[in-house]
């Protein structure tokens, strides 16, 4: 007898044997083997199966997460780029529009004219001395004019379409008796570029005797 024939004769056996019991023993074999089979196919399976994908998804999450931690990092260094860009333009427009220390006297020399282009009498023009500020220096003009109120605010208007930047401060403006000519009193402020200049190492020199 071969092994074959002999396992499927046990088989039969089983299966006589089997419907051989009550009813109700043959349901609770078969919902013991149903859950056998769905046990062994959970922890052998299905559990690892989610493990896996768990761990994927976590995985996902976390490389989403740095995903839009590095976008924004991204965004934030283009913003500052785009800002500092924008900051060094305005800086390379605002130096331009600042005289250097060569033209500062045609500029002094523009500002009067332009009062007498547009019919004032100028009275006074001091130039005051420097004031020094950071990367600059201003260089205010005491003026007093005479003429129309309309001849000084065209005299106001020329000097602000000059090509370097000038202001006009601490305006004021006075008639000595009625129907003459205004006397305006203000004060012109120009600019210059100043170059950094070099330390004097005045200190740790020795003296000669």
């Amino acid at each position: 007898m071969s092994i074959g024939s002999g396992t499927s004769q046990k088989m039969d056996e089983l299966f006589e044997n089997i419907n051989a019991w009550p009813r109700s023993k043959r349901i609770l074999v078969c919902v013991v083997l149903v859950c056998v089979i769905v046990a062994v196919f959970y922890f052998l399976s299905y559990k690892p199966r989610q493990e896996s994908i768990t761990k994927l998804k976590t995985g996902l999450t976390k490389l989403d997460r740095r995903l839009k931690v590095l976008k924004s990092r991204a965004a934030q260094k283009e913003k500052f780029e785009k800002e500092l860009a924008e900051a060094e333009r305005s800086f390379k427009l605002a130096m331009k529009a600042l005289p250097d220390k060569k033209e500062i006297p045609s500029l002094m020399r523009n500002i009067s004219q332009s009062g007498v282009d547009v019919g004032l009498e100028i009275l006074l023009f001091a130039p005051k001395p420097e004031q020094i500020k950071n990367f600059y220096a201003e260089i205010p003009v005491q003026m007093k004019v005479k003429g129309g109120y309309h001849n000084v605010a065209q005299f106001f208007e020329a000097v602000a379409g000059l090509p370097r930047i000038v202001n006009i401060k601490d305006i004021t403006m006075a008639s000595a008796k009625a129907g003459e000519a205004l006397e305006t009193t203000c004060k012109a402020v120009t600019y210059k570029f100043v170059e950094n200049q070099p330390e004097k190492d005045g200190k740790g020199k020795k003296k000669k005797k």
